[in-house]
């Protein structure tokens, strides 16, 4: 049995992997899993949400500081 994955534009299915069958004829299963979004659909306002964390924003920050411990400051010279 073989699973591939396509995309179904109205009209006819488009796989997305090359199909090498030798002309055989198969039945096969047509499962159609989720519309796909196209990427001017999405807003940034899809991004933003509600932060949460148990943490009080101290010891976020603190943990924030202590990843970033190989960063360090530098003097730039214009």
């Amino acid at each position: 049995m073989l699973s591939i994955k396509g995309i179904y534009d109205g009209e006819k299915i488009i796989p997305k992997e090359p199909i090498n069958l030798k002309g055989e004829k198969f039945e096969v299963i047509i499962t159609f899993l989720e519309p796909i979004k196209e990427s001017r659909d999405i807003k940034i306002g899809d991004f933003c949400g509600i932060w949460e964390d148990e943490r009080s924003a101290e010891e976020i920050v603190e943990e924030i500081y202590k990843q970033r411990e190989n960063f360090e400051m530098r003097e730039v010279k214009l």
